[in-house]
């Protein structure tokens, strides 16, 4: 699959989780950190400055995870591998909290049910 048909589609979901995001407006665990003068070691950089409820890197992951294991099911252990590697990486980068992660995951799994992209 083409870059362009995976951009795509998360231009046609974006609006949907930012609209979460923005809803809830999660503090991400580092800036509740700052808050309470405690230190979350970040062991990446990362320039998240928008709310973290869902989490939109699970919520793609788990998205394209669906719609490309049924294009290539030959390669659906590859990438349910990746797609959960996504996923433990934004949880132990600190810039979610594990129910961030499971609601994107079942908010993508909605979305691919019903076809909305």
């Amino acid at each position: 699959v083409s870059k362009a048909w995976l951009k795509n589609i998360e231009h046609q979901t974006d609006g949907l989780v930012y609209y979460i995001k923005y809803h809830y407006n999660r503090p991400r665990p580092f800036q509740i950190g700052c808050y309470y003068n405690i230190d979350i070691y970040r062991p990446i950089y990362t320039d998240a400055n928008c709310a973290a409820y869902p989490s939109g890197h699970s919520f793609l992951g788990t998205l394209f995870y669906k719609i490309l294991s049924e294009k290539y099911p030959h390669a659906k252990e590859k990438m349910n591998k990746l797609h959960i590697k996504i996923s433990e990486s934004r949880l132990n980068s600190g810039v979610h909290y594990a129910s961030d992660i499971k609601f994107a995951e079942e908010l993508a799994n909605w979305v691919y049910s019903k076809q909305l992209f």
